[in-house]
């Protein structure tokens, strides 16, 4: 249950990161509360996540809006990235609850993560839209590897490899 007034409800500090990396941050909440409930006018929780250095510069901010009540429960994933400063190795992790308590506003918190990530890379061989090809060493075929990348790398470089052991 909620508290009556809004306010930060979780903090912890996140330690031994590294500075000038990305980040993805993201927990799982659930609205608790039977769409039923309440006459049908629940109060929907509604978060704020801050993530901030130890001395209390923020970094980033994400909301995730009011979290609908729904007639079965269902755990839904929100979250943010991030991009550590220079020399930053610690981070604060500040959840608020946004709306006020009463009939309502009951969520079920689970799998707070902070972790490391980087820009997407889809690579594959043109033509095919499958991303695990089994080919026949007899089979005399040329193919175009291809390789496409979402921002975020400093002067990219893409670099095929050949097994020839057919286990590396």
């Amino acid at each position: 249950n909620a508290s009556n007034t809004p306010g930060v409800f979780y903090v912890d500090t996140v330690k031994n990161l590294c500075g000038n990396t990305f980040y993805e941050f993201s927990a799982y909440i659930m609205n608790v509360l039977k769409s039923s409930s309440c006459g049908g006018n629940g109060i929907q929780p509604d978060l704020t996540f801050s993530i901030e250095t130890v001395t209390g510069t923020v970094i980033t901010t994400y909301n995730t809006g009011k979290i609908p009540a729904r007639a079965e429960p269902l755990w839904s994933q929100y979250g943010t990235y991030i991009n550590t400063p220079a020399g930053v190795t610690s981070l604060v992790i500040r959840i608020t609850n946004n709306a006020p308590g009463g009939c309502g506003n009951d969520i079920a918190l689970d799998d707070i993560a902070l972790r490391p990530c980087g820009p997407k890379i889809n690579a594959g061989i043109n033509g095919l839209t499958l991303t695990d090809t089994t080919f026949c060493e007899t089979i005399d075929q040329n193919f175009v590897l291809e390789a496409s990348y979402t921002s975020g790398y400093a002067n990219p470089r893409v670099q095929w490899q050949l097994s020839t052991d057919n286990i590396t």
